[in-house]
């Protein structure tokens, strides 16, 4: 608003080195002041740390994608009138019947651009999920070759041998992917510490071809918390014991490859 108020800004055209150009080009004072008021109108409706640039890479975004990429939202919601009477706003609030807490007052759609220029208007600004972040991960290249895969196990070609897993049954209600080798490898995707994860191995049912089983490879050692896998999932256990007919407790001798050259030694605990 000041902007347009300006006097002589931006000026009449006239003519600068034979080309029309406008009037207030010549007067660098007039400039100057120009851009001082633009730079306090955008930090006003910006935030003074976010780019011109950072802006139309979001309007980008917004224009190509939907509203859906608006970093955040704004909410001018106090502890009088909050749905919570009593309490700020907080999303992560739930009431007697678990629901998340709601903001009743929203600011205006571009406060959404960031918390400093939803505090200048008196709100309180709130993340929204990062879905180009999400779509990042997604589109990742896999670790696993699924254009040709090959027959039997994967550990016949591992060295050493790699005997830590997490499967899923791909007829388990709760499985969330589809029963197809793209679906498994979602789920691999999708279990902590993919980075660790090795190999991939799908089973398929004789009566009808479909994926039965999904099962991930981790490196030995490196197997995630069960507290960190999906309830569906089945991760192998960390040591696994034999015993013979008499109870003792049977295991490899430590430290040995199971590919060695050398006999493997059976030893009783």
């Amino acid at each position: 608003y000041d902007l347009g108020l300006l006097p002589g800004f931006p000026g009449t055209t006239t003519t600068c080195d034979g080309e029309e150009c406008l009037s207030s080009i010549k007067d660098r004072y007039l400039a100057k002041e120009a851009m001082r008021i633009c730079d306090e109108s955008m930090s006003f409706l910006l935030g003074s740390q976010l780019s011109v640039g950072t802006l139309k890479t979001i309007i980008d975004s917004i224009e190509k994608d939907g509203s859906g990429r608006m970093p955040g939202y704004c909410c001018m919601d106090v502890a009088t009138t909050s749905e919570f009477w009593g309490y700020n706003f907080d999303p992560k609030l739930n009431d007697t019947d678990k629901s998340p807490m709601k903001c009743q007052n929203k600011g205006l759609w571009h406060l959404g651009i960031s918390d400093e220029a939803c505090e200048n208007a008196g709100g309180e600004w709130f993340r929204t999920p990062c879905l180009t972040l999400k779509e990042t991960i997604d589109n990742r290249p896999s670790r696993f070759d699924l254009e040709t895969p090959i027959d039997g196990t994967c550990q016949d070609n591992l060295n050493p041998l790699e005997t830590a897993v997490v499967s899923a049954s791909t007829g388990d209600g709760d499985f969330p992917f589809e029963a197809t080798l793209d679906g498994c490898n979602e789920f691999c995707r999708s279990l902590p510490d993919y980075f660790m994860q090795v190999s991939m191995m799908t089973h398929q049912t004789e009566v009808n071809s479909q994926i039965s089983d999904c099962t991930c490879i981790y490196r030995n050692g490196k197997l995630p918390s069960r507290d960190a896998m999906p309830s569906y999932s089945k991760p192998s256990p960390p040591k696994f014991t034999l015993t013979n007919s008499d109870g003792m407790a049977l295991g490899l001798r430590p430290n040995i490859a199971c590919d060695a050259d050398e006999d493997l030694i059976i030893e009783t605990q």
